[in-house]
């Protein structure tokens, strides 16, 4: 399988859709589990010297963090969705 920063970037979108959810349930160890799996590919993102890739993603995260913050995680979910979708279909791959 071919690893470049558009299958670093999915699974971040992955990771950080897990994040959320498992905020929104108020799962406490499904979120730290799924931080940490955040910073790990956020490092393999890093490492594939795509700077635009990893700053996204860095964008990206701290999108969830404000959502977090502020109480908007149900509508930072629903655009996580909206997100995911066209980054998942066969024709980017």
């Amino acid at each position: 399988m071919n690893r470049d920063a558009r299958f670093y970037f999915m699974n971040l979108c992955a990771d950080v859709a897990r994040s959320t959810a498992a905020a929104e349930r108020g799962d406490e160890n499904a979120l730290i589990n799924s931080r940490a799996r955040i910073g790990k590919t956020l490092e393999y993102l890093r490492r594939e010297k795509n700077p635009a890739a990893y700053e996204e993603g860095l964008l990206l995260v701290r999108g969830f963090e404000l959502a977090r913050a502020s109480g908007a995680l149900p509508s930072f979910g629903s655009n996580m969705s909206v997100l995911m979708r066209p980054l998942s279909s066969r024709e980017l791959v």
